[in-house]
């Protein structure tokens, strides 16, 4: 390792030969045919078979004169000789041919590498196996303004956010020590001063031995990748957060709030009066600032044809506007049903304004926002229909008990008025009768809708008092002997021993009410089963309604106790559907659950789990 950082943020390197990882080491190869070394071989391949020979020559002739076999020995080593400094001559031009050749393929392929490297966006880097940078693209010269002739170290550090740099420095010793490629995001300066994201990778290049050669690394510019990305996550959240309320004012601030910082320096939004921008209705702003100044600087014509509007503060300064410390307005109108409603307002302390990608986001922002302000409108009005609802069933309710009460005491006086024995037609008792029943009913619905109403708005209020489950359920069944026994159906209780509890016995009452009608209307004339028991922790009590009737379809039990939900029925049972909406109302108000266990065809059980204290 020859890397060390220092805390100022300079890497410098312990070779005092690697000061400058700008500079590419060229190697430059010349033919070996013309250096003054391999023609000096070239001759003594040709000229020490000779001197040998005549050495020898003049050796023998001293020692055995004129021998005729002298001569042919002498003439044969010649020959030879000839031919192996001819062979020798040969291969050594072939071996310098080959390795001209491969010199050759070599800068070629660097120069290949060089014009592949150069031609393409990305910041080309190589660097030794301890890190010492080599060479690089001029994708990175051009973009950060370094030069291959600087020679001031590895000045690769000042071209790194300080904030940034020690991680990426350790993150590239690591990488050292473990010969493993790796990648990271870091931001880089560029020539201009300004720092954009780019995602490095570098790869380590191994001989066939395994053994670490250079590393190859390329930087990817990914800050217009990185700023869409955040825009995106930027209007996720922001329609997230404006549709977690449904309030008017809370979406109104919040729509403020969360364009600043991200997007500009100071937004405002405003809503007129019958589309008139100075009838301000309601706004909320960022910070402080005068509104009222800016809605004379917008031309609110074409601001309603074209839904944005963009105004230079400085050129509006100079026509007397009053002075501000940003450069620039852009408008967007808030438009409903063809109708100006109101208007965003956003203000840059930039020179340069709002480029087309803030512009962008603004617009699509501005339209989310619009979306929640419907939204939390069309919420108040529900609201207030709803409201109005209620009141209107109160005060119906109201009204309608006096002379529904008033027509059933007439009736209970007539009834009581028969003289005993006396002979009346039985026509007139049967029309008395039913006029009496269909009172009650009628009772019992507007009783119905008065919970309703009272469950809606929290008035409903327990009054607790010891009471026996069992004798609640007697009594109940008591009431709806008659009425069972029109409908063919049995009832069979099964709450011998007595549950105290601390329940309201009223409410207690149309509980156990509300389920056995439930079951004698849908019991299909089979009978149903009515218990109580204590749970197997003692601390609770338990009632249990079970019909073998028309059953409850599957698709259909997750909201059978939501308000105006009815069970199917081939029959066409009567009823508003609030019978079990009730029940489930008063069991959780008491602490208690409802479920209900059936299946189609084949009955219903609804059980009532209620703490006893």
């Amino acid at each position: 390792m020859n890397l060390k950082y220092k805390k100022t943020g300079e890497v410098q390197s312990s070779d005092s030969t690697s000061q400058n990882f700008f500079k590419a080491h060229e190697n430059n190869f010349p033919l070996i045919k013309n250096l003054s070394a391999f023609k000096t071989i070239m001759k003594i391949t040709v000229f020490v078979p000779i001197m040998v020979t005549v050495g020898l020559l003049a050796f023998l002739w001293f020692y055995h004169p004129m021998h005729p076999l002298l001569f042919a020995f002498l003439f044969g080593c010649f020959a030879i000789s000839l031919g192996v400094a001819s062979l020798t001559r040969h291969l050594l031009l072939n071996l310098a041919r080959n390795f001209e050749l491969t010199q050759s393929l070599l800068k070629q392929s660097e120069e290949h590498f060089r014009l592949l490297a150069n031609a393409i966006p990305e910041l080309v880097s190589v660097a030794d196996g301890q890190g010492k940078a080599l060479w690089y693209n001029n994708a990175w010269y051009r973009y950060t303004g370094s030069s291959p002739k600087e020679k001031s170290g590895i000045n690769w550090a000042h071209v790194h956010h300080p904030d940034h740099f020690p991680i990426v420095f350790e993150k590239w010793k690591m990488a050292l020590e473990t010969s493993e490629p790796f990648e990271i995001q870091f931001p880089l300066k560029s020539k201009e001063g300004k720092y954009r994201r780019f995602l490095y990778r570098a790869t380590p290049v191994k001989d066939p031995h395994d053994r670490l050669l250079f590393w190859f690394g390329t930087s990817t510019d990914i800050e217009s990748e990185m700023i869409r990305l955040e825009d995106q996550q930027f209007l996720k959240e922001a329609n997230s957060a404006l549709n977690r309320s449904l309030d008017f004012q809370t979406t109104l601030s919040s729509s403020v709030k969360l364009s600043s910082p991200y997007l500009t320096d100071w937004g405002s939004a405003l809503f007129f009066d019958n589309e008139d921008p100075t009838q301000i209705r309601d706004h909320e702003c960022s910070g402080a600032g005068d509104v009222t100044a800016l809605v004379s600087l917008v031309n609110w014509t074409r601001l309603r044809q074209q839904s944005v509007e963009m105004v230079d503060l400085n050129s509006a300064f100079a026509k007397g506007a009053a002075p501000t410390k940003f450069s620039w307005l852009v408008a967007f109108a808030i438009q409903s049903g063809g109708a100006l409603k109101g208007a965003f307002f956003f203000l840059s302390k930039d020179p340069n304004g709002f480029d087309s990608r803030k512009l962008e986001v603004l617009s699509e922002f501005t339209k989310l926002c619009t979306n929640a302000f419907e939204n939390a409108k069309l919420n108040e009005n529900l609201r207030e229909a709803v409201q109005s609802r209620d009141d209107f069933i109160s005060v119906a309710s109201h009204e309608l008990k006096t002379p529904l009460t008033s027509l059933q005491l007439r009736l209970q006086i007539l009834e009581r008025q028969l003289p005993e024995g006396a002979v009346v037609k039985t026509e007139n008792l049967q029309n008395l009768f039913y006029c009496l029943e269909q009172i009650r009913k009628l009772d019992h619905l507007i009783d119905q809708l008065f919970d309703t109403t009272a469950i809606r708005n929290g008035k409903v209020q327990l009054k607790r008092t010891t009471c026996d489950l069992s004798f609640q359920i007697t009594e109940v069944c008591k009431r709806f002997q008659s009425e069972a026994r029109e409908k063919g159906v049995r009832l069979d209780i099964l709450a011998n021993d007595s549950i105290l509890g601390n329940w309201d016995p009223v409410r207690l009452d149309q509980i156990i009410s509300n389920l056995v009608s439930n079951s004698i209307k849908y019991g299909n004339g089979k009978p149903v089963v009515i218990s109580s028991e204590k749970a197997e922790d003692t601390k609770k009590a338990k009632l249990i309604v079970q019909d073998h009737g028309v059953g409850i379809p599957e698709k259909n039990q997750r909201n059978i106790f939501d308000r105006f939900t009815r069970v199917p029925s081939e029959k066409g049972t009567p009823g508003l559907g609030l019978g079990l909406y009730i029940c489930h109302q008063l069991v959780q108000a008491h602490g208690g659950t409802i479920e209900v266990k059936s299946k189609e065809g084949q009955g219903s059980t609804f059980t009532v789990t209620l703490p006893l204290y």
